[in-house]
Order: C-alpha cells, then structure tokens, then sequence
C-alpha cells in the first residue's frame, strides 16, 4: 500500500501518548486523524475509512475491546475489514491473546520505539488480507 493514500485512525485517551503516536506517524508520511475515546473513533470511521486503526485498550467508556467488536459487527463491510493495531501497557500473554481473539490485526506494547510502532504500522498495511478486505 502506499504510504501516502494511507489514513490512519489513533484513538487513545491520553492526549500526550496520542499526540507522539500522531507525530511520528505524520513525520513518515502517513494521513492521520485522531479520537480521545471509542465512541468518537466509530463516528469518525464511518465519515474517514481509514485503514487502520491504532486503538488504546484501556479507556473510560469503551474499551478497546468493545471499540473491537463493534467495528467488526459492523454493518459496511470496508468498515468491518478496518485494520486495527491494538497498543497498550497490558503486557500479559491473555491480554494478546484476548484482542488477538477479538479481531485485532497486531498488538504493539507501551512503552514502544517508535521504529517499532512503524514497522508494524507497515506490515499490516501490506498484508495482502488488508488489500483484500480493504477493496469490498
């Protein structure tokens, strides 16, 4: 995929974590919107399509896991097929597998290098599912 047609979705309520995830995304190139919590992230994926979603577990309201659930149960199949990267401090094997079950398409641990967050930025955009799941 090209990193310029890439749009990228970051939802996360802390708004220091949020802004460096913007920013290093924005500084290689990629189209980024943000959202403080789950239900501003569903209304902004409706109007946006982004391709994928960096999404915060931990979160007043919704849960990432139920952001999760509710984009896959998603009623426009685009939005259903979104990419989502789950990033969070939960660092125990349940917790990956527990978004992994829940339709996670990778799972990146707080703290993180940002050379870390890139490469798995990049590697679920050129998944060949993606492009699959991206053009119904």
């Amino acid at each position: 995929m090209d990193i310029e047609t890439s749009r990228i979705l970051v939802v996360d309520d802390n708004d220091d974590i949020r802004d460096l995830i913007v920013h290093i995304l924005k500084a290689h190139g990629y189209e980024v919107s943000e959202a403080s919590n789950g239900e501003t992230a569903l209304d902004l994926l409706t109007t946006q399509l982004p391709d994928l979603v960096l999404l915060d577990v931990m979160m007043p309201g919704l849960s990432g896991y139920e952001v999760v659930e509710r984009i896959r149960s998603h009623e426009n199949s685009q939005i259903a097929a979104t990419s989502i990267l789950m990033i969070t401090a939960k660092s125990q094997v349940t917790d990956v597998e527990l978004a992994m079950a829940s339709g996670a398409s990778g799972y990146l641990i707080k703290p993180f290098r940002q050379s870390t967050l890139i490469e798995k930025v990049h590697f679920i955009l050129n998944q060949p599912q993606h492009a699959m799941e991206r053009s119904l």
